[in-house]
């Protein structure tokens, strides 16, 4: 089939540009019509192959990606055949590999952590389906500009029921990236990607895959002999979280190593609690909160029926009565004077009597003034681009993006968003009962941006918090408003400015310690 027929292949695309093609298969950046908006297409020439097997990698990765539905797992939109071709249809994900972000290596630890929690939470998802991916490396790792991470190329991926059916395919998989079992063309359990796993995690702080030899032979030989008991060597000058995590997941021995992706999430503090309340258990919630509220009003109850108990004994209330009479009487109407005087002769056994219906006559409006308890709660979801660590009311709950919704207590609630690119944003929502509310944010435009050019370079200080040495690898995000620069070289007198920026305003700034010595002279 040549490019012009898939051009207008059923209709459905328009290839845009070709990223690969040999004389048996190729990857087109292409439009779906139908959907409006840019796809990747695989395409097969099922006549041309030499080796079947990869029309069973088209046909395995198509079956698998259908059956997964992650926001960190590429998604596979349409598959078929078309005369002799068959073609694969997925999601354009605008962005880079793992191994652009490792080799640029302009990712700070959070942003690093960031990107396993996605990594491991996809791995998790995936293998929770009884899927086995066969093939983690950066390269099948997508990454985009803000940070969002997707896992590709299921192509050599199988299902756990099926490590008997591809046996015959022998070993599979890179060889710098493969686990000692998978090398040894033993079966494989999700354990497996894991090791895999565990170079990555590695690399994304070290810059090197430490097992890559001279050639495929040594790399191999390298994952097979390597000495787990300098393993703690590997990872010197890494933090105790990391360290730990390499430990657990680069055992030689499958049955020494961690055993779930999600066990990996619990070590990097990354708790599921709130997709638990919202799938498993929203019942137990609000049964435990009515119980909690009702166990309060009837000890409410039980406090006004005791203090009522007393008043009608009048011997039983002694001291105790004097003093409510004398506060309560204040605000008793003005009782006239010749009554007064009387119930003055009378004695003590009247002035209790007189506390007494004083008290019946205040009883009812204190039952009144019983506040309500608030019992209603909502669900708020928030949608951020770049992701953002979300805290509510000052706690920390998620990190986007959010699988589900998240249940609040209706009412109104103090929301930041962080991000360590760009200033804490924070803002106030109400939540109502029974009602969903969706938030959308793009921190792009919620800031303004800073571009300093300093020559020959200078350590920038914005209201006195240091922002990096020039030349900056991004532009500064800052909140609107007025903003105190300082710069400094150690060489020259401080530079010292104020600037007012505004949402989605870059303002530039220049500065040449040299040319300011020089007017300074003249």
């Amino acid at each position: 089939m040549n490019d012009t027929n898939l051009q207008t292949y059923l209709g459905k695309f328009e290839i845009l540009e070709c990223f690969k093609k040999d004389h048996q298969s190729a990857v087109y950046l292409a439009n779906h019509i139908f959907l409006g908006k840019k796809i990747i297409l695989k395409t097969l020439d099922s006549l041309a192959l030499e080796d079947k097997t990869i029309m069973e990698r088209f046909n395995r990765e198509a079956r698998i990606l259908a059956k997964l539905d992650h926001p960190n797992i590429i998604k596979v939109l349409d598959y078929g055949f078309y005369e002799s071709t068959f073609y694969l249809s997925f999601e354009y994900f605008e962005g880079t590999t793992l191994r652009d972000v490792i080799q640029k290596n302009h990712t700070t630890d959070q942003q690093k952590k960031n990107l396993l929690i996605q990594f491991f939470d996809a791995l998790d998802y995936a293998h929770s389906r009884q899927i086995i991916h066969r093939d983690i490396k950066p390269e099948n790792i997508l990454v985009d500009e803000s940070l969002h991470l997707k896992i590709a190329d299921f192509g050599l991926a199988l299902g756990l029921n099926e490590n008997n059916v591809t046996s015959q395919y022998s070993i599979v998989g890179t060889p710098g990236y493969m686990s000692p079992e998978q090398i040894r063309g033993e079966k494989l359990t999700p354990r497996s990607d894991l090791f895999s796993a565990g170079i990555i995690v590695y690399e994304l702080y070290k810059g090197t895959n430490p097992f890559i030899g001279q050639d495929i032979t040594q790399t191999i030989n390298n994952i097979l002999l390597f000495d787990e008991a300098k393993l703690s060597e590997l990872a010197s000058g890494l933090n105790e979280e990391i360290s730990k995590l390499i430990f657990v997941l680069l055992q030689k021995n499958c049955g020494k190593r961690i055993i779930t992706a999600s066990g990996v999430l619990d070590l990097l503090g990354y708790k599921k609690a709130e997709e638990t309340i919202h799938k498993n258990s929203n019942v137990k919630s609000f049964r435990t909160k009515y119980v909690i509220m009702a166990i309060i009003l009837v000890f409410i109850c039980l406090i006004v029926w005791v203090i009522e108990s007393r008043n009608n004994n009048p011997v039983s209330s002694g001291k105790q009565n004097l003093s409510i009479t004398e506060k309560t009487s204040e605000a008793k109407q003005e009782v006239p004077e010749a009554e007064t005087n009387q119930k003055k002769m009378e004695g003590k056994k009247t002035l209790i009597t007189t506390s007494q219906n004083i008290l019946s006559e205040k009883s009812a409006p204190i039952k009144e003034k019983i506040p309500e308890p608030v019992t209603g709660f909502g669900k708020i979801f928030i949608e951020c681009s770049p992701w953002a660590d979300i805290y509510i009311d000052s706690q920390r709950k998620e990190t986007t993006p959010l699988k589900d919704y998240l249940l609040l207590q209706a009412g109104t609630h103090k929301i930041t968003l962080k991000h360590p690119d760009y200033p804490d944003y924070t803002f106030s929502t109400e939540i109502k009962k029974d009602q969903s509310t969706y938030l959308k944010y793009n921190l792009k435009s919620l800031f303004g941006y800073l571009d300093c050019k300093v020559f020959p370079w200078g350590e920038i200080y914005i209201d006195g918090e240091f922002k990096g040495s020039t030349p900056l690898p991004n532009l500064i995000a800052l909140s609107s408003g007025e903003h105190k620069i300082l710069i400094k070289n150690s060489n020259y007198n401080d530079f010292q400015s104020i600037i007012t920026i505004r949402k989605s305003q870059t303002i530039e700034l220049k500065h040449n310690f040299n040319l300011a010595v020089e007017n300074k002279n003249k």
